[in-house]
């Protein structure tokens, strides 16, 4: 049997044939997520990821990526997507990776991709190509649009894809039921032929799907660029139908440039930034799904010296930071060794001076983290709790000793926040709530500058506990609420209080905030809080 490397010496061209006649074979099942993978640059250009997966003759657990070497060091987070689809979907245990010139590859791909099914499609390939490419629009609209989260519900006789935007749900589509039910099948299970067995059962389902589609250019002056998303997508049975969540991440955007262009408070933005200068101890940032986490972290590794090497451990991989010095690993908790405490046992020995972990999601993860940070690391990772004080509460319940959060050089801080939809200025009417005198709501039916949904972008509302002494005592005693006391009586800021001074601004609605921070009407959050910085009047670009 010839070798891959002189079958492509000895071949005087390089095309889907010339693998064929060696013995070599396509793998089909990837055939269309390597398509996928293409990108959208020139043929020449060795940055593209162009990417062919070939099995050797005689072999099923065996397989070659070919690509480019300046792609696979460059672009080595989309390979080991492909690794790890290999692995784990397919059982492929020994994958190696050969290179090539980019114009072959593409040749090979789109000549394998044309004779992988000769003669009539089947009516479920027919079904499939069409979901693929519903599924395709859909997700087009929602990069347009900005949306964060596509829900796909089905219902008894019909079923629709809803947008959530800024936080709420202002855009539909509507679908045939069966429609819905083929696209959700089809982005769980492309790499199978028989798409329809996802939908079989009530099968829970938690995969990332990815997609490399064209976005147009929102001001009309550009080409269309092919950008690559991730839909992390939530997949259950319902009474109706599969109920599917699909989180829109857009791959390859780059971290906002400052913690600024979040709109932060002056203050707690000072404080969060100081905090890593700190060569140890804990940065937590604390907040429910879809609270802007990610976005704030990502912005917060752009403001940290060059000098410092920070190492990210990730599932998934929402942003690309940009500075020296940083490494960032994809984590797949479902597959064995390639989990959060295999990745962080191995960052330990890479010699960081800052580690993030995207969410610290089990006591094994928050032990390490904890022991880390107390022998010379600076960790930063978050937890989905309600506030601030909500953080320390839940690391309790994880098994941790109050006597060793209370630790002198363990916190640096700890962040919690939230996003609220952001009025329209255009539209807003100005209405007293409860006690607020100078309060403004959302308009019932919108303007064209919001496109009819009286809300324009998010704020972000933030609060920060840095620890003295006093807190440090409360919190080995175990007494949270002697602890909130002791914050209130310094002149700490919470979440309500600045909301409410947000809403006296009149950049968000009283009844929308109240959805979001709690004792939002409770007397301790009435005081005036003068001082506070604002930045760009608080609201997140939109």
């Amino acid at each position: 049997m010839a070798t891959v490397k002189e079958v492509i010496s000895g071949a005087a061209q390089l095309n889907y044939n010339t693998f064929k006649d060696n013995g070599y074979r396509f793998f089909k099942p990837l055939l269309d997520v390597c398509m996928a993978y293409e990108g959208s640059g020139d043929q020449e250009d060795e940055d593209t990821v162009f990417v062919a997966v070939i099995i050797p003759p005689g072999t099923d657990k065996t397989a070659l990526i070919m690509t480019t070497r300046r792609a696979h060091d460059r672009k080595s987070l989309e390979i080991q997507n492909i690794e790890t689809l290999l692995s784990s979907k397919h059982s492929i245990s020994d994958v190696s990776v050969i290179y090539s010139h980019p114009k072959d590859i593409h040749a090979i791909l789109h000549d394998a991709n044309s004779k992988k099914g000769k003669g009539e499609k089947s009516e479920a390939d027919e079904t499939h190509s069409a979901a693929l490419q519903d599924l395709e629009n859909i997700v087009t609209e929602a990069v347009v649009t900005g949306t964060s989260d596509i829900h796909f519900y089905v219902y008894e006789d019909r079923a629709e894809a809803v947008f959530r935007i800024d936080g709420l749900f202002s855009q539909s589509t509507p679908l045939g039921r069966e429609q819905a039910i083929s696209i959700i099948a089809a982005g769980l299970n492309t790499k199978s032929p028989d798409y329809r067995s996802v939908t079989d059962d009530n099968e829970m389902a938690d995969v990332s799907i990815y997609m490399n589609i064209e976005v147009p250019d929102p001001k009309g002056g550009q080409k269309p660029k092919r950008e690559k998303i991730n839909l992390r997508t939530s997949k259950s049975g319902s009474l109706e139908g599969p109920h599917t969540v699909m989180r829109v991440i857009r791959t390859s955007q780059e971290a906002k440039k400052t913690i600024s262009d979040l709109g932060m408070d002056g203050d707690i933005r000072s404080m969060l930034i100081r905090s890593t200068e700190a060569p140890t101890g804990i940065i937590l940032l604390t907040g429910p799904t879809g609270s802007g986490k990610s976005t704030t972290l990502a912005a917060l590794y752009e403001t940290i010296d060059d000098e410092r090497k920070i190492l990210l451990l990730e599932d998934p991989v929402e942003y690309r930071i940009k500075r020296k010095n940083t490494v960032q690993k994809p984590v797949f908790p479902e597959i064995k060794g390639q989990g959060f405490i295999d990745h962080l046992k191995n960052a330990l020995r890479q010699d960081p001076d800052i580690i993030g972990i995207s969410e610290m999601r089990s006591k094994e993860v928050v032990e390490i983290v904890i022991k880390s940070a107390l022998t010379g690391h600076l960790m930063v990772s978050t937890l989905h709790t309600n506030d601030a004080i909500g953080g320390i509460s839940r690391l309790i319940d994880e098994g941790v000793s109050p006597k060793v959060l209370a630790e002198r050089n363990l916190f640096r801080c700890i962040v919690a926040q939230r996003l609220i939809p952001a009025l329209c200025p255009k539209c807003r009417v100005k209405k007293s709530v409860e006690s607020f005198t100078n309060s403004y709501v959302r308009s019932e039916h919108g303007c064209k500058h919001c496109g009819g949904t009286g809300t324009k972008g998010r704020v972000l509302i933030a609060e920060l506990i840095m620890f003295d002494d006093k807190c440090r005592e409360h919190i080995a005693n175990h007494d949270l609420s002697a602890l909130e006391k002791h914050l209130l009586d310094n002149g700490w800021k919470g979440m309500a209080a600045r909301a409410r001074m947000r809403i006296e601004q009149g950049v968000i609605d009283p009844y929308e905030a109240v959805k979001h921070v709690t004792n939002l009407f409770a007397e301790e959050t009435a005081v005036k809080y003068p001082s506070v910085e604002f930045v760009n009047n608080g609201l997140e670009p939109a």
